[in-house]
């Protein structure tokens, strides 16, 4: 796990293409290694990838409330209807 700054590129997807958003909800499937920062079954926001972000992972805010570096393998992205993404990001203060 790295911790990163936040910046405002596009997020990557499953397939690793690029979305229009700066940010996604995804689900945590494996918290190996970080119990007390991830856990399974959980919906986390993963932010927009860095220039130079290593391939492969995503910038996510966990337990601590702040965003760090985890494989991307450790979640699945999931899609919500609008209005409930919009509502989640205000509840979180993500514009």
């Amino acid at each position: 796990m790295k911790h990163t700054a936040s910046a405002n590129a596009s997020s990557r997807s499953r397939s690793g293409r690029p979305k229009s958003r700066r940010w996604s909800w995804v689900l945590c499937v494996e918290n190996t290694g970080y119990p007390a920062s991830l856990e399974t079954g959980k919906a986390y926001l993963a932010l927009a990838a860095l220039k130079g972000q290593p391939t492969g992972t995503l910038r996510v805010i966990d337990e601590d409330g702040e965003d760090y570096l985890y494989d991307a393998e450790r979640f699945i992205a999931i899609d919500l209807p609008p209005k409930l993404r919009q509502r989640l990001a205000k509840a979180m203060t993500v514009n």
